[in-house]
């Protein structure tokens, strides 16, 4: 169990292989941590093999570690972390208030050293709760939604899991009473394979998508229902305002934790905390979990497990590029109270799992090009002014030797969803610099040069923040 073994104590039971016989140290990736189901499966840790890259220490008397390594597989996980990790100091209860003056304010209650349910537990018993819920709703009984944006990418799954199991643990204070809480995934079950970041993160973290729920799988008769009844509570994260398809869930909408701009939406949420400045939503619920913990690094395991740890720290470095792109003190400080950085600098733990993680959201070379477009997809506006956004991790020069009829693609996509406005925004590196490309697609002339001018035009806010320039450049 990781919570009390950690990481040094992985790496002595990994040099004392082969009758225990002492090696040194051995160069990183050949050990194996024999409390860890994938190295069992796998022949080594698959996520991270620089966990022995410290300085071995003078090797334990063979009979003391025998005798310890007995002893720690009689206990249950909880009753090693009471027996032998020192015991850590409570989180104070802390105040929050949201980038919205008029929000009441954000409690958080002190987390407790070990949860009371697993996340596996939990997640199992919410997904059968909620299929009651629907089916047969009990008069009494109110249930609360957890639910990330409609992209739902790495940062939004996580978000969603974790919040709604602080929440389920009495962790997260300050939302209300709930018989059920629920993490939701806001996109179709199948399009889950389409983020194979979330995939590999998701597997990384020993979450099983079988134990999830997806939006689309909910009765919508059922929750309206609910919603109606106003038995049923939702929880924004990752985003602030629903999207237009959503908006029916609105009167619903009891919190919010998000990063990105401040819509001013539910200003009567609680909690409200929208930090636009904040590079991952993770961090967030990082904070509403530790609160003043995150002053202490590598404890996350120790409170939440190594399933909770593995989620958060995935999200972070991909949204923060490792800590190098958009990165708020408050990312720095989850990251190292994840064990990711040293003195602020992301360790080898934290750069393999990146580098994982990003090849496996930007490899698309499998993907045909409506799985590209469905991949990263949001609708903004109503009527005549809705558009589609879709982001897509590959140039249009690589895009288009994949397959030379993606223009097309990006037509028929914008005619099915009724769409007289779609931007596709491409993300990549050229020779280790990161770019983005944006490509607009209109059926009216009109409405294209306006929003070609409109991007081109001197000084634009959003342009100048992503590139440091004012302007686009059209090719």
């Amino acid at each position: 169990n990781n919570s009390f073994w950690g990481k040094p104590g992985a790496e002595e039971l990994g040099r004392w292989q082969g009758g225990l016989t002492w090696e040194g140290s051995f160069p990183p990736g050949n050990f194996l941590d024999p409390l860890d189901p994938v190295d069992a499966q796998e022949g080594g840790n698959s996520r991270n093999p620089h966990k022995n890259s410290q300085p071995p220490r003078p090797p334990p008397q063979v009979p003391q570690a025998l005798a310890a390594l007995r002893l720690v597989l009689a206990l249950t996980a909880s009753q090693a972390v009471s027996a032998f990790a020192p015991p850590l100091p409570a989180a104070a209860p802390r105040r929050h208030t949201s980038s919205s003056p008029s929000s009441p304010a954000f409690r958080m209650a002190a987390a407790p050293a070990v949860c009371s349910t697993s996340l596996k537990g939990f997640l199992q018993a919410s997904k059968t709760a909620v299929g009651g819920m629907l089916a047969s709703p009990h008069p009494d009984k109110k249930m609360l939604l957890v639910m990330g944006n409609e992209a739902s990418d790495c940062d939004s799954i996580v978000c969603a899991v974790v919040a709604a199991y602080g929440i389920s643990q009495s962790i997260i204070a300050g939302v209300g009473a709930y018989d059920v809480v629920v993490p939701v995934i806001n996109i179709p079950r199948d399009d889950l394979d389409l983020r194979q970041d979330a995939v590999l993160l998701l597997k990384e973290a020993r979450v099983d998508p079988a134990d999830l729920v997806f939006f689309p799988e909910l009765s919508e008769g059922g929750v309206r229902a609910l919603v109606e009844r106003k038995a049923l509570g939702l929880m924004l994260v990752d985003h602030n305002k629903l999207g237009v398809a959503q908006e029916w869930l609105a009167p619903a909408v009891v919190g919010v934790l998000d990063h990105h701009d401040d819509t001013g939406s539910y200003s009567e949420a609680a909690p409200r905390v929208v930090e636009d400045s904040v590079g991952s939503c993770s961090s967030i619920v990082a904070q509403a979990l530790h609160g003043d913990g995150l002053d202490t690094p590598r404890t996350f395991t120790q409170r939440f497990g190594e399933d909770v740890s593995v989620l958060l720290g995935g999200a972070l470095v991909l949204d923060t590029r490792l800590f190098k792109g958009k990165c708020a003190p408050l990312d720095a400080r989850v990251g190292a109270a994840l064990g990711y950085t040293v003195d602020g600098v992301p360790n080898g733990e934290a750069t393999y799992f990146y580098d994982r993680l990003l090849h496996a959201r930007t490899d698309v070379r499998g993907l045909t090009s409506p799985q590209k477009l469905r991949k990263d997809y949001k609708v903004w506006g109503k009527g005549a002014k809705a558009y589609g956004i879709a982001t897509v991790p590959a140039s249009l020069k690589a895009w288009g030797e994949d397959d030379e009829g993606f223009a097309d693609c990006v037509v028929r996509m914008a005619a099915g969803e009724g769409l007289g406005l779609y931007l596709v925004m491409l993300t990549f590196e050229e020779e280790g610099v990161f770019r983005r490309q944006i490509l607009v697609h209109a059926t009216d002339k009109k409405v294209l040069d306006e929003c070609c001018t409109h991007l081109m035009g001197g000084d634009h806010p959003a342009v100048l923040q992503a590139s440091g320039k004012g302007s686009l450049e059209l090719e």
